[in-house]
């Protein structure tokens, strides 16, 4: 009587191993290769084993198009197959957090119970650490497991959702959805978008959660949660590692809870259990209701026209700028879709400023050593006066050179 050999039994637990670890690609490559093996050299049980691990694969990610593909197949229409799953989500939960949130995220998630009823999605912007690091480490705390998700990918309970590089995690009714569109506050992917797209696609049936950050990342999101009958949580200030974050949400929002980290996964099980969610609530119109901007790019010009215009331009595309007020939160956005709070756009002109001073001292650093060589050249033919006036300027160059840096560095002490 054949058997599953163990060599097999390794592959499949490698496959499941890059799943765990938040690699989700290279753990569906993995799974169809094994599919592969099975087919052409395997014995029966490796065949209807193979077939079964790859189909619930693709059911839990939500690719209904490649099991139906599979049924297809004679070997695998003889095997009892499971249908493919659909999103029954009803809650989710979504997190901003950026600098010294890490740990913050890990207290948080390792608080959740195995059966966490609701989607939990991540948003956290560490240049330090990997998304696919970040899931191996809180995966070794959390007792549901935490992926980096594909586009399209159905939305199930008890699962975490962390936000891969350099793309927005959109939240749709049921689906997500990975966007290329514009930077919000210089961030891709962005706190604001994964709020404002969980609020748009389940309403008053989403937490949003703010923890550790500098400046105000989230706010505006977290305002979109609330017109949307949504519920807030706010890590206590005292308690982040960098207070910004809280504290531009706590000012500029109705907050509902400021908790310790410790307290908001007891919280969110107690919340998701009694349950959540307003029914009947008269959602108030946001800016041109663009929650799609993530994914599709900006609202066009006709759609921002008719805020009031800025004398400012947009630090990254350089176009047109016009300014939002948000309840008590001014943006100022573009036609193509960048958005910056007041205190992200002058910290974008501050490192404008920053980078033309430093160019110009560089500039006149250069003419320093241009007059030198021609003075040199003028002294090698005799001609003595003009080497004199090279030189003179020169000198003169040096003092400006010598007070513009002087200059420069105290700006950037009194920055930091």
């Amino acid at each position: 009587m054949s058997k599953v050999r163990v060599e097999f039994l390794t592959l499949l637990s490698g496959a499941k191993a890059l799943l765990d670890e938040g690699f989700p690609v290279e753990a569906e490559a993995a799974y169809k290769e094994l599919w592969q093996l099975a087919k052409s050299h395997g014995n029966t049980e490796e065949k209807e084993l193979s077939n079964s691990v790859l189909v619930k694969f693709l059911n839990t990610r939500g690719k209904t198009e490649e099991v139906a593909l599979l049924m297809t197949k004679p070997e695998i229409q003889s095997i009892e197959i499971s249908q493919p799953q659909e999103s029954h989500v009803k809650d989710v939960v979504v997190i901003g957090s950026s600098a010294g949130g890490v740990e913050a995220v890990s207290i948080l998630l390792s608080g959740l119970p195995s059966d966490f009823g609701a989607a939990v999605f991540l948003v956290q912007q560490t240049p330090g650490h990997s998304p696919s690091e970040l899931a191996k480490m809180l995966n070794q705390r959390s007792k549901i497991p935490v992926a980096i998700p594909l586009d399209g990918d159905t939305i199930l309970p008890g699962n975490v959702y962390l936000a891969p590089p350099n793309q927005h995690l959109i939240v749709k009714r049921g689906t997500i959805c990975l966007g290329n569109g514009p930077k919000e506050n210089r961030s891709r992917p962005a706190v604001d978008v994964l709020f404002r797209t969980a609020a748009h696609a389940y309403d008053s049936h989403v937490i949003g959660i703010i923890l550790s950050g500098v400046l105000n990342d989230g706010t505006a999101g977290l305002m979109s949660i609330k017109t949307h009958g949504g519920i807030s949580i706010v890590q206590n200030p005292d308690e982040a590692v960098f207070d910004g974050m809280p504290r531009s949400a706590i000012a500029l929002t109705n907050v509902d809870h400021v908790l310790k980290t410790a307290d908001i996964g007891p919280l969110l099980q107690k919340l998701i259990v009694d349950g959540i969610g307003k029914e009947g609530i008269e959602i108030m119109p946001e800016y041109k209701d663009q929650a799609d901007v993530g994914e599709v790019g900006g609202p066009g010009i006709g759609n921002v026209a008719p805020y009031p215009p800025s004398a400012l331009t947009c630090p990254s595309c350089g176009g047109a700028v016009w300014q939002v007020q948000e309840e008590s939160l001014t943006l100022f956005k573009c036609h193509v879709g960048h958005s910056y709070t007041a205190e992200l756009m002058l910290e974008e002109q501050s490192e404008t400023v920053d980078a033309a001073a430093w160019m110009l001292l560089r500039a006149i650093n250069e003419s320093i050593h241009l007059r030198r060589q021609l003075a040199g050249w003028a002294r090698s033919i005799g001609g003595i006066e003009e080497a004199e006036f090279h030189e003179q300027q020169a000198i003169e160059a040096e003092r400006q050179s010598a007070s513009f840096r002087s200059l420069i560095l105290s700006n950037e002490k009194g920055r930091d």
